[in-house]
């Protein structure tokens, strides 16, 4: 027996929207992480950067 019209569309409705919240859930989390990643990478470059002049200036 054929689902009725509106148990269908609510079913469609549904597997819809859990599609779309699970793809911006992972892609929410995939930049998130480049973000973070850029931003850890970023600092410890700078701290890299600040010991390297400290030890140059403290051989002088």
């Amino acid at each position: 027996m054929a689902e009725t019209g509106l148990r269908r569309k609510l079913g469609k409705a549904f597997l819809l929207q859990a599609g779309l919240i699970s793809v911006v859930a992972v892609l929410g989390v995939y930049l998130a992480g480049l973000v973070l990643e850029e931003v850890l990478v970023k600092q410890a470059l700078l701290d890299e950067a600040a010991y390297f002049w400290r030890m140059h200036d403290e051989q002088k």
